[in-house]
């Protein structure tokens, strides 16, 4: 069998773009591919292999679930425009050899080990994060289905046509047993175990996140013509707002936030904007403090005559005592260098 690096080089190759960049939106052709790649690598490895209606693929040391129970691990087969080419996959494609060499090796285990390729994570495509995770758990809102890309084709379109080929490839799964743990291999997306030199990182907490739309409006006018105290700009408005969100959010420790998005209308460099919309994304391990933070915001916004949506909103969670230090215990045995 092909070791994890083989084939972390092969996925690579699944949506390469110029940029050296990899790009596996949800649904699309390239999504398609890769979890096609990942059922026939499952059945090498003498896995079932199962798909559920939102497109999640597992490979499983049982021919029938049913109502047992089951631990899983996995991650995500979709990617970001032009990204990187071990997130999500690294993940998805170590718990499936893991799972199949232990099979191999020791055939059916007491409990059932099964892993899983979340059909999307990332919300690349259609303005949501989560849906395979989400779906799983039975907290996906009937309002995803609707959605629409940028190219106007809608969610539920898109997942069927994509559901639709995999299922001719593999069992519909209908598993109603419960999930006694769950566990991922990622890798770090920060400097902090880089820079101290440690192999791995047992994560303790997973942060609570917010992500929000802000508006600001004004009057579109002619760049020239309209005196400067005659002016309802827009972008004044936003700039403002930001400056004041910077001050106030650097208050809040250990608060990770981000203003990565800004649109402009009508975005002409001689008209004054009439609407600008920017993106804050708020995370916080103390979902106190993430509360505070968006308090914070919120007022902020209000001031200044703006408007705020909510487009993401996913609670901290303190995750299981038991699985870190198992994960810590195996780390040792390994002499993998650990915090």
């Amino acid at each position: 069998m092909k070791n994890i690096v083989s084939l972390l080089n092969e996925f690579k190759k699944i949506g390469l773009t110029s940029f050296d960049g990899v790009t596996r939106c949800v649904y699309d052709e390239n999504w398609l591919a890769a979890q096609k790649k990942y059922m026939q690598i499952a059945s090498d490895y003498g896995l079932y292999t199962f798909v559920d209606d939102i497109g999640n693929v597992y490979a499983t040391t049982e021919k029938n679930l049913g109502q047992k129970i089951f631990i899983l691990s996995g991650s995500h087969m979709d990617t970001v425009i032009n990204g990187g080419p071990l997130d999500g996959v690294y993940g998805t494609l170590a718990s499936l050899i893991s799972i199949g060499t232990l099979m191999k090796k020791f055939g059916h285990p007491k409990i059932p080990l099964v892993a899983v390729s979340f059909s999307e994570e990332e919300g690349s495509r259609f303005n949501t994060a989560f849906t395979g995770s989400r779906y799983l758990m039975n907290k996906l809102e009937d309002t995803v289905y609707g959605l629409r890309d940028h190219e106007g084709l809608s969610f539920n379109h898109a997942r069927q046509n994509a559901v639709t080929q995999l299922k001719e490839l593999a069992s519909e799964l209908k598993a109603t047993g419960l999930i006694h743990a769950f566990i991922e291999l990622h890798i770090e997306q920060g400097p902090i175990l880089e820079k101290k030199r440690q192999d791995i990182g047992i994560v303790t907490d997973i942060v609570g996140q917010k992500k929000l739309l802000i508006k600001c409006y004004g009057v579109a006018n002619h760049a020239g013509t309209t005196p400067m105290n005659m002016r309802c700009d827009a972008m004044k408005k936003a700039v403002t707002l930001i400056h004041q969100l910077y001050a106030v959010l650097d208050e809040f420790v250990a608060l990770r936030y981000t203003i990565g998005q800004i649109r402009v209308q009508p975005n002409a460099a001689n008209v004054i904007p009439s609407e600008v919309d920017f993106s804050l994304d708020l995370r916080h391990k103390s979902q106190k403090r993430l509360d505070d933070a968006f308090t914070a915001v919120k007022e902020l916004t209000e001031l200044n005559d703006s408007i705020l949506t909510i487009m993401t909103d996913v609670n901290a969670i303190k995750l299981s005592d038991q699985l870190a230090n198992n994960s810590a215990l195996a780390a040792q045995y390994h002499n993998s260098a650990y915090q």
